[in-house]
């Protein structure tokens, strides 16, 4: 059994973005806690990962896993806990990886389009519907009926919410109502 204090004396010599450096990971780790990056490993659009502790812990808010340097190492290549401690604790010693040992990145790019969403069923809203949703949210009818005109207010039906209101700007953000609860959705294509 490796003593605990070799593990820690090894994690305080190499940090997670030398780790990462050493792995020939994407992208380019930050030097400090607290920055925001997207996760190296795992394909990843938006920023989700930050370092806690001077660098030696991640958290992956996306999927809510928080790594040490010897997670991180195993996650990478794909090493149980055990092995992945005996391989930390030789890079920390300055063995070097072989070449099979560094990473592919996971960005390849999609060779078939995604699929479009369906958004037949999302329709004008009718006057009553405007009229539930000032009832419900204390909004001018007008302002409403303005927001029909320029469509930018829409309904829909939703299996688990019942009938919901789409809201969408100039910039196509959008929103839904379903029930009283306004929730943000990604953005829609231009019909």
């Amino acid at each position: 059994m490796i003593p605990r204090s070799e593990i820690d004396a090894a994690k305080e010599r190499i940090r997670i973005p030398g780790l990462w450096r050493i792995l020939s990971l994407p992208g380019e780790p930050p030097t400090r806690d607290g920055v925001k990056f997207c996760s190296p490993l795992r394909p990843d659009r938006h920023p989700s990962c930050s370092f806690d502790n001077d660098c030696k812990l991640m958290s992956d808010w996306s999927t809510g896993q928080h790594y040490d340097a010897i997670k991180f190492l195993g996650e990478a290549l794909g090493l149980q806990n055990g092995e992945a401690t005996k391989r930390f604790l030789e890079i920390a010693n300055g063995h070097q990886l072989s070449p099979s040992e560094h990473i592919v990145p996971q960005t390849a790019k999609r060779t078939e389009p995604r699929p479009r969403p369906d958004l037949s069923a999302i329709k004008p809203c009718s006057e009553s519907d405007l009229e539930q949703i000032a009832k419900l949210r204390s909004i001018p009818v007008t302002g409403l009926r303005l927001a029909r005109g320029r469509k930018l207010l829409f309904r829909y039906p939703d299996l688990h919410h019942g009938p919901c209101w789409l809201i969408t700007d100039d910039a196509r953000r959008n929103a839904i109502l379903p029930q009283a609860r306004w929730c943000v959705f990604p953005v829609l294509p231009n019909r």
